[in-house]
Formats: structure tokens, C-alpha cells, sequence
């Protein structure tokens, strides 16, 4: 999974530039904690 992921990071960077990352990045991590956010309220009830 990481190879892959470097290799996506690599190609995103190349074409759009490292904003682009950065704002996927930022995305990725919010998405990660809503998720886990659920998860966890989800296993209290």
C-alpha cells in the first residue's frame, strides 16, 4: 500500500504540484478522523 501510495504522491506532485498534495493530504486526514469520530460514537450506544 505505501509503494502505491508514494508512487500516486510522486505523480500528483509532478503534474499539479505540491498544493495539490497538501489539499489531498488535509482531505484525506479530515475524512480519517470524521470516520473514526463515527466509529467510535457508533460503539458506545
Amino acid at each position: 500500500m505505501i509503494p502505491i501510495g508514494s508512487f500516486l504522491g510522486g505523480l500528483i506532485v509532478q503534474h499539479f504540484g505540491s498544493s495539490m498534495a497538501v489539499a489531498l493530504e488535509g482531505i484525506a486526514e479530515v475524512l480519517t478522523a470524521v470516520f473514526y469520530l463515527l466509529i467510535f460514537n457508533k460503539n458506545k450506544e
